[in-house]
Order: C-alpha cells, then sequence, then structure tokens
C-alpha cells in the first residue's frame, strides 16, 4: 500500500517529490501504527497542512472500516 501511495503522490499527481516522500516513509515507520495510513496524513500535511493530515488520515482510514 506504501508503493500505491507512492505513486499516487509523487508520480501522477506530483504533490510532494521523492526526498520529501522518503522522508515521510522513514517517520512513519519509526512511530508505532499503521505505516500506510500515516504516510497517508504525512503527505495530506505536506499539501495541505494539518487539515490536509486530518482528511487524509480519515479518508484512507474510512474504506477500511466495515
Amino acid at each position: 500500500m506504501v508503493v500505491h501511495v507512492r505513486d499516487l503522490s509523487v508520480k501522477r499527481n506530483q504533490w510532494v517529490d521523492e526526498k520529501t516522500y522518503k522522508e515521510g516513509v522513514i517517520l512513519a515507520q519509526s512511530i508505532p501504527g499503521a505505516t500506510a495510513m500515516q504516510i497517508a496524513a504525512y503527505v495530506g500535511l505536506c499539501v495541505r497542512g494539518t487539515g490536509g493530515a486530518l482528511l487524509s488520515y480519515v479518508g484512507f482510514g474510512l474504506p477500511l472500516l466495515p
């Protein structure tokens, strides 16, 4: 899933560059929890600030609910 988020945020939409994304992966892996959700929140933070991080986190997590 982390690779899919990378493809969407770095390659397709160019919201962040490769270096910034890799820094986010390192940060997300050092914090306990779901890495893919944290990466989505990190990209949202880089693009739209705190509100973007919150919306990315919730938007990524909602489809996982039964």
